[in-house]
């Protein structure tokens, strides 16, 4: 609180950022990376006009779906290509250049994805599976499949976590692979969609769409109803971090301490 609006970066390329659901913006370790239509951009935290485009532009344009590894050392995100599917990315910060994968996933709406030090992941609701990529190689692959429609996605060191697209539902497997665990499912029966999604490791918070809309929370391990932190309007993005959980509502940002 009292601290002073400070502009990161400025470019007339900006009114053209997303305002949708495909985490159009990602942050870790002192480090914000957004998408315009066909670049991505990283700045950092705290330091005015610290604005980097990286020089590649897509065939497709539209990436969508960022993610910072925990370092904030690479950038993961997926782009249309010129044939309409897909492609997996990343770009090491440190350099200039962003690498493609190749990827061509057919799913045309996915929303969800989460980064480790290692990895990139990204939901792939047409195959109902779990896409993930290793840091600075050209690999990708299926990671858990079986999967049905998925949406959202977050990731702690230990697992990773989504929503069930169309259910109140929200599921776990270890970052090892393995069984997939229930971890909320008792949501209110007025939720009609998860919208916001992030954990902090000890658990994990849902914004949803209900009567009346929330931002929610329940433990990591498993639990069964979740729990109400606060009612809102419109909530939708939400990210914890440092003891603190804040979430959009709206056009206001929210925060509180974690539970």
């Amino acid at each position: 609180t009292g601290a002073s609006k400070m502009t990161l970066a400025s470019d007339s390329s900006f009114n053209t950022i997303a305002s949708a659901q495909n985490w159009p913006m990602a942050l870790a370790n002192g480090t914000v990376a957004w998408g315009t239509s066909d670049h991505v951009w990283t700045a950092s935290v705290g330091k005015a006009s610290s604005g980097k485009q990286f020089p590649v532009a897509f065939a497709g344009g539209d990436p969508q779906n960022l993610a910072l590894n925990p370092t904030a050392t690479y950038v993961g995100f997926t782009a249309f290509n010129s044939g309409g599917t897909k492609d997996i990315w990343d770009c090491a910060l440190g350099g200039t250049t962003c690498a493609n994968t190749g990827s061509g996933l057919s799913a045309i709406f996915m929303i969800g994805a989460a980064a480790t030090s290692s990895q990139y992941f990204v939901v792939d609701p047409a195959d109902g599976a779990i896409v993930d990529h290793a840091w600075g190689t050209a690999t990708w692959g299926p990671f858990k499949t079986g999967l049905a429609t998925l949406t959202l996605l977050a990731a702690d060191s230990n697992n990773l976590y989504w929503g069930g697209a169309g259910s109140a539902l929200i599921q776990r497997v270890s970052l090892l692979g393995g069984t997939v665990s229930n971890v909320l499912t008792q949501f209110d029966s007025s939720t009609s969609f998860l919208i916001g999604f992030a954990t902090d490791g000890t658990n994990v918070y849902v914004t949803t769409e209900a009567q009346p809309s929330a931002l929610v929370y329940g433990p990591v391990n498993g639990c069964c109803a979740p729990t109400t932190l606060a009612t809102g309007t419109n909530p939708s993005v939400v990210v914890a971090a440092g003891g603190k959980v804040f979430w959009v509502d709206g056009n206001t940002i929210n925060g509180i301490a974690a539970p």
